[in-house]
């Protein structure tokens, strides 16, 4: 799947889905494969938090949230732009929420060429925020960004903010 147009929302923005989300009850992960966005492309979030304690937040060129799912071998391509928690891939990942699952979240072999800018924190050129909870955990594996412009405070080539993660 490719992306060749912009998005504009106000939180959980991404150039292929918003959340990619994995649900115990489901039975399998929810996985997005070999997907990219192209260069033109704008990827733009205006809002960063709203209920469940600020859990409505970030915009990534791939998916604006991975919570316990896999996104493997996709590339972003496309300019993301937002306030916080953004990222050239996702904006943020962490394992599925332990009422409502049990897995762990993974970024495999994904690569960045997207420029990235926040007007506030947490911004990297895979991933905004890493985190873990409890005994799950998420793992950012073999990826790679070449961004040449990563803005924002609390930034990092690959992860803006890495709490509890390998």
């Amino acid at each position: 799947c490719t992306n060749t147009g912009n998005i504009t929302g106000n939180s959980i923005v991404g150039g292929i889905v918003g959340c990619n989300w994995t649900k115990d009850n489901l039975k399998s992960s929810a996985v997005i494969r070999s997907c990219s966005t192209d260069e033109a492309s704008i990827i733009k979030g205006h809002g960063t938090s709203g209920g469940n304690g600020g859990s409505l937040r970030g915009v990534g060129g791939i998916a604006g949230q991975n919570w316990g799912g896999i996104i493997l071998n996709c590339t972003n391509n496309a300019t993301i732009n937002g306030i916080s928690y953004i990222g050239g891939i996702v904006g943020s990942t962490k394992p599925s929420d332990p009422t409502q699952g049990n897995s762990n979240g993974y970024i495999i072999g994904c690569v960045n060429n997207g420029n990235i800018a926040a007007s506030s924190g947490n911004v990297g050129g895979i991933a905004g925020e890493n985190m873990s909870a409890n005994s799950l955990k998420s793992f950012i594996v073999a990826c790679s960004s070449s961004a040449s412009s990563i803005a924002g405070s609390t930034k990092g080539l690959l992860v803006g903010n890495n709490s509890k993660c390998f």
